[in-house]
């Protein structure tokens, strides 16, 4: 049993589509494991702050709140710079396969037509053949 280039195609095709489900499961993933990171920085703020206020009363619960403050906002800083980027990469993905989408599909249509052309251009040959056959002034 032979298959077809078509047929081979499609099944490339829903595999894509289901690798790109799991990757979009991945995503989301991701994104709530980032959501998550982000609650529990927060917490350990928090914690750090009072373990300090505790343990360290030399010093002045607002200057160990400052400098814990400072240190997570910079932490934070290249935390969401770090987001925008893997979002924006995202992006050029998701535009990426859309235009490899589109482009597939019009190579498809091309396909398509220049395997309808090429029987037609078969089917006159063989017209042609037989003509050329029955055709007793030709000495083929």
């Amino acid at each position: 049993m032979t298959i077809s280039g078509q047929d081979i195609h499609r099944k490339i095709k829903t595999k894509i589509k289901e690798v790109e489900g799991q990757y979009n499961d991945y995503s989301k993933d991701l994104e709530l494991a980032e959501s998550n990171i982000t609650k529990l920085v927060n917490e350990r703020e928090q914690t750090y702050i009072s373990l300090a206020i505790t343990y360290l009363p030399q010093m002045d619960a607002d200057s160990v709140r400052n400098t814990l403050s400072e240190m997570q906002s910079e932490v934070e800083r290249i935390y969401k710079e770090k987001q925008k980027r893997r979002k924006t990469l995202d992006q050029l993905i998701l535009d990426t396969r859309n235009s490899t989408e589109n482009l597939k599909d019009k190579l498809e249509e091309v396909d398509d037509v220049l395997n309808k052309k090429a029987q037609e251009r078969d089917e006159t040959l063989k017209i042609i053949n037989e003509d050329l056959s029955n055709n007793d002034f030709y000495p083929g």
